[in-house]
């Protein structure tokens, strides 16, 4: 084992015995608070928390989806038929565990914020003493989609299903981890080694840039191209071809001019804010140091991952405690490199493990197949009943 690869393991076992000793004190505190926590008349809005504030405030969720998104999924489900409501969680048992009257969801959208109320798409409004942007980053489907109601969410994903099922050329373009991921889906729905099953089904990936998955190491990029080339995918890399408005939205021919000035036609193609180290918005004039933001959403100086999320969401937990209880020392946020890790899906058998240190680049090849990427798991996670 190479020294560098130690110490990433040295790393990882600091790492999980720390997660393991604050979990434990977690749910310490949990089943304290759950016995000590009383509900009030008019309780204030903070707007992960349930299992922490103390009496007289309580939380609430403000989500326009209808069911949690389990976004990994997603790209497969726009391929693969039959598993598409596990990718859809719902939010009913969320907090199960938490005191009673601590929680409520609001199924609604924010239309606008100013520094004691948020204005709701019902025409409503809801008042908060603190809030926390946790909204993500606008990316286009099927990596997030359109549809708020999970009926709706379904009927898109099986929209893709058939317009990938009728074309014959299909191009994506982006090269990030969304779009290395559909074009292997895609392959793997429709091997071309059943010529007379699925005849001239073309795939093609275009990339702006030198290298795949440019938010990570080289290294990553050298394990992805001959994992796609093996699969019989075109990959035209330097490529930012202007895409027609409604590219995408039907199976017609699509004509895409390439930095070269070749042309080639297909038949399918596919702002933060600025926060302080303690994830207050800052520069904010409405804000008066009770307006967080966590997530893609937010410049945090961390990796726009799914695990720095989950990291920045503790830390601004623990902040909201501290300036409720009024107390001073707010708790910084400190990007760690493990927070970058990916775990990248190449088809439905194959996935990469992957991290980086400085110049250490770690890849790990699994083999085995988990038909929801992940879905279960999270579904544990909500305490979520079994999909329908």
């Amino acid at each position: 084992m190479k020294l560098e690869e130690f110490k990433v393991y040295c790393d990882f076992v600091r790492l999980l015995t720390s997660f393991a000793a604050q979990a434990l004190l977690q749910k310490a505190q949990t089943v304290v608070h759950k016995y000590t926590y009383q509900a009030s008349k008019n309780p204030r809005n903070v707007v992960r928390l349930a299992q922490t504030l103390p009496s007289g405030y309580r939380v609430v969720l403000l989500e326009k989806h209808s069911h949690f998104n389990h976004a990994f999924a997603l790209p497969r489900n726009a391929v693969f038929s039959g598993r598409e409501s596990r990718a859809f969680i719902p939010y009913d048992n969320i907090a199960a565990g938490a005191p009673n009257g601590i929680f409520q969801r609001v199924c609604d959208e924010a239309l606008d914020v100013t520094d004691k109320h948020i204005k709701l798409g019902s025409g409503h409004d809801l008042s908060y003493d603190y809030l926390v942007l946790a909204t993500g980053a606008a990316q286009p489907p099927p990596a997030r989609l359109l549809s708020q109601d999970r009926t709706d969410a379904i009927s898109e994903l099986q929209g893709f299903q058939q317009r990938i099922s009728d074309a014959e050329r299909i191009a994506v373009v982006g090269g990030g981890a969304v779009g290395v991921e559909l074009i292997s889906e895609i392959r793997d729905k429709y091997p071309d080694k059943y010529p007379d099953k699925y005849p001239d089904k073309k795939l093609s990936l275009l990339h702006s840039r030198d290298q795949l998955l440019p938010r990570f190491g080289s290294k990553l990029h050298e394990w992805v191209m001959p994992a796609l080339r093996e699969k019989n995918i075109e990959v035209l890399m330097g490529e930012r071809p202007s895409l027609p408005s409604r590219a995408g939205e039907a199976v017609r021919e699509t004509t895409l001019t390439l930095a070269s000035g070749e042309t080639k036609t297909w038949d399918l193609v596919n702002d933060e804010i600025i926060v302080k180290p303690t994830l207050q918005v800052d520069h904010l004039p409405s804000s008066r140091g009770n307006i967080f933001a966590i997530g893609d959403v937010a410049q945090t100086g961390g990796p726009k991952q799914g695990r720095a999320g989950l990291m920045q969401a503790e830390v601004a937990v623990s902040n909201i405690v501290r300036l409720v209880k009024n107390r001073a020392n707010l708790k910084e946020y400190k990007p760690s490199y493990f927070e970058g890790s990916l775990t990248l899906t190449l088809g439905k058998d194959l996935t990469l493990m992957y991290m980086q240190k400085g110049s250490f680049e770690w890849v790990v090849k699994r083999n085995g197949h988990d038909p929801d990427v992940g879905a279960g798991k999270r579904w544990q996670q909500l305490h979520a009943k079994a999909a329908s």
